[in-house]
């Protein structure tokens, strides 16, 4: 599938989250297919891939939990309520004893994550 055609259907998406009172950043890159989206300080991420869109929790990296879980996958028909399903903690599937830390909000994020390195982000 298109790059172009996926951050376009991408951005229809972050439309309606936007209309839905969400803060939604973009990379600053040529037909970004992913995004972060933020609500009440709570943070989401999710990607458009040729299968669909992925919905990722997102919180600060372990050693065994990586810095999100998969929670939706393949989505093509993607809602708000996929966007408010990352904000859990940890899904029901994880182990208890996962020590899952939270970012504060995207300011937090922003300054300690990795992605601060890598990649610029915009506000949409």
């Amino acid at each position: 599938m298109n790059k172009n055609l996926l951050s376009m259907e991408l951005k229809e998406y972050a439309n309606k989250l936007k209309e839905n009172k969400f803060k939604v950043y973009f990379p600053e890159i040529e037909n970004p297919n992913f995004c972060y989206f933020v609500k009440e300080d709570k943070l989401g991420y999710v990607e458009n891939t040729q299968h669909g869109f992925n919905f990722i929790s997102v919180h600060k990296p372990t050693y065994a939990n990586g810095t999100g879980y998969s929670i939706h996958r393949e989505v093509f028909e993607p809602t708000i309520k996929h966007a408010n399903d990352t904000f859990i903690n940890r899904p029901i599937w994880a182990s208890v004893n996962d020590d899952i830390k939270k970012y504060l909000n995207w300011e937090n994020f922003i300054k300690t994550s990795i992605y601060n390195i890598t990649f610029k982000f915009k506000e949409f």
